[in-house]
């Protein structure tokens, strides 16, 4: 009789199930530990983050998706930190020799 009520009132039967389940799964993800880098992140060697930032420096379409993405803080500090990186090398592509062993 009550799947009967619930239909009459145009509720599907499944909607509580399905509820309790979604509801489930959201507790069960809010109880994950904080990752200390987001999903996928691949940590760079000081070599590569060099190659990339030399590849994007003259690029004002990739600093404005930078820009977009990261804010204008964080990409201060992250073209300052790769400028004070750049300038110990006089050729930003001898740190990759470098660190690939093959200088």
């Amino acid at each position: 009789m009550t799947d009967q009520r619930m239909r009459r009132q145009g509720q599907n039967p499944l909607e509580d199930v399905v509820a309790a389940l979604t509801e489930e799964i959201v507790s069960s993800v809010q109880r994950l530990p904080e990752a200390k880098v987001p999903f996928g992140h691949v940590r760079l060697s000081p070599a590569e983050q060099l190659r990339r930032y030399v590849e994007m420096r003259d690029d004002t379409d990739a600093w404005r998706d930078r820009l977009r993405l990261l804010g204008p803080a964080e990409v201060m500090e992250y073209a300052e930190r790769m400028e004070r990186m750049l300038a110990r090398y006089r050729d930003p592509f001898a740190a990759l020799e470098d660190h690939n062993g093959t200088t």
